[in-house]
């Protein structure tokens, strides 16, 4: 493995913490905010006052620092898998919380989480290269997740909170997938200059994805308990930015003999480690009940 790639991998790791631990206490100051701010910049508005929301925020952003640069020099399916682990450190962050050591199954639960993304990453092994992508493509990927943030969206209106929870978490994973290869794309780009980056449309569809990102997890976190949200959120940021990058980016996986076979399996351990986590004790820390 290239000194790079450790790094890349390292990055991961470190934006997998900062978002984890940002998890932890944006549920803890979205969830006690009223449900008529659900989708409307009022309860941004509202979270800017609180503290913890703001430090969150400061961890969120460090989270996107390390993404961008692992980004720059790794796939994404190289970076996003390992971005589920952020739920492993939203235990520890819930521990702390709550004082107490993580159960036994818990702690488990982290133990498979980890084991998946490693398998999956051994297994897929993805190319690194960005291939060139017309216009229309990047065009084509813009509107149909602003059309399937849409849908999400309005479902979401009208429902129970659990409905509403996992509605608009579907919503934030499609815009963070999408986040995601704005974000492989502007790193690409962004080795020819600052000047040349800024004159292209890349980083100003990160920046929109980014702030839309915020106000679709918020709303999501404010929804309903964490175990309707977090876990659709962990596990279809990186399946989306996986898909983009073998259809858009020309960054194969993997297909050769068992290896699809042990990628589907380790995406299942991880789900399944990532719903369990959720019901647990981040769960509970977080309004999981």
């Amino acid at each position: 493995m290239k000194w790079s790639q450790h790094f890349v991998i390292l990055y991961s790791v470190l934006g997998a913490a900062s978002y984890g631990f940002a998890a932890v206490l944006q549920h803890k100051a979205a969830s006690s905010e009223a449900p008529e701010l659900t989708m409307k910049l009022g309860l941004i508005w509202s979270l800017l006052k609180k503290p913890i929301w703001l430090l969150a925020n400061v961890l969120d952003a460090l989270g996107f620092v390390f993404q961008f640069l692992a980004l720059r020099k790794g796939a994404l399916a190289v970076v996003e898998p390992i971005l589920v682990m952020s739920l492993v450190f939203a235990l520890a962050g819930a521990s702390i919380i709550r004082r107490v050591k993580p159960p036994l199954s818990d702690t488990i639960s982290a133990v498979v989480v980890t084991i998946g993304v490693g398998v999956f990453l051994d297994a897929a092994r993805p190319s690194q290269v960005i291939h060139r992508v017309h216009p229309f493509g990047w065009a084509t990927l813009t509107i149909l997740t602003a059309l399937l943030t849409i849908v999400g969206v309005l479902i979401s209106r009208g429902g129970s909170p659990k409905r509403a929870a996992i509605c608009l978490a579907a919503a934030s994973g499609f815009d963070l997938g999408y986040m995601a290869s704005m974000a492989a794309l502007t790193g690409k780009i962004f080795n020819h200059g600052v000047i040349h980056t800024l004159s292209t449309g890349a980083p100003y569809a990160l920046a929109l994805s980014g702030f839309l990102s915020i106000l679709l997890v918020q709303s999501a976190f404010q929804a309903g308990p964490l175990r309707f949200s977090l876990p659709l959120i962990s596990v279809m940021q990186p399946v989306i930015g996986i898909i983009i990058g073998e259809i858009l980016l020309g960054q194969r996986v993997n297909f050769h003999g068992i290896a699809p076979l042990l990628e589907v399996l380790s995406l299942v351990v991880m789900t399944g480690g990532v719903i369990f986590l959720a019901r647990g004790t981040v769960g509970e820390t977080m309004g999981g009940g």
